[in-house]
């Protein structure tokens, strides 16, 4: 079961994805000259990782963990929940957006080119770990109420209608007897 909010900001992902891909391959020769393109792309590039960085916070919170004091924390603790498999490039997309806001007032023109021209599909790849680790908790609660149905399928309830079941990963899902 995918938690709205990890989809809503999935879906946000996705049309933000489609905003810079849209502007094709950019030359540092056209960000000079296009000031309002330049300031669009690092706009957009900060709300991408805004949004891997919030997806990672709202799976933690959802395994019923601490939150993590850090963005890159964040990342750290979701490739230890197997939400992600390596931290290298979603950290370092933390660090660009830390220089965005922190160093706003200049962005390196040759890392907007390299982030839209070859990191894109990262932020592809964080979408669909994201999303197969969400339809595996999703399976696995299938399973659980399955199991619980069959233990006691003539005994009334021991669960009101509508209670959260805890998973063994954390995750809750509404368990429908």
């Amino acid at each position: 079961m995918i938690s709205g909010v990890v989809l809503h900001k999935l879906e946000a992902l996705e049309q933000v994805l489609a905003e810079l891909k849209s502007l094709g391959l950019v030359s540092v020769a056209q960000l000079e000259g296009e000031w309002r393109t330049r300031r669009a792309i690092e706009r957009n590039l900060q709300v991408l990782v805004e949004i891997v960085i919030d997806v990672c916070q709202r799976l933690i919170s959802l395994d019923g963990r601490t939150p993590a004091t850090t963005e890159r924390k964040a990342v750290s603790i979701c490739v230890q929940m197997g939400v992600l498999s390596n931290d290298e490039p979603y950290g370092k997309m933390v660090q660009f957006r830390n220089f965005i806001v922190h160093r706003y007032e200049r962005v390196d023109i040759d890392i907007l080119v390299n982030m839209v021209n070859r990191r894109m599909p990262d932020f592809e790849q964080f979408r669909n770990k994201v999303l197969a680790y969400v339809r595996d908790i999703g399976r696995s609660m299938t399973r659980i109420g399955t199991l619980l149905k069959q233990r006691f399928p003539l005994s009334p309830p021991l669960l009101p209608r509508g209670y959260l079941v805890r998973h063994r990963m954390g995750l809750f899902a509404q368990h429908l007897i």
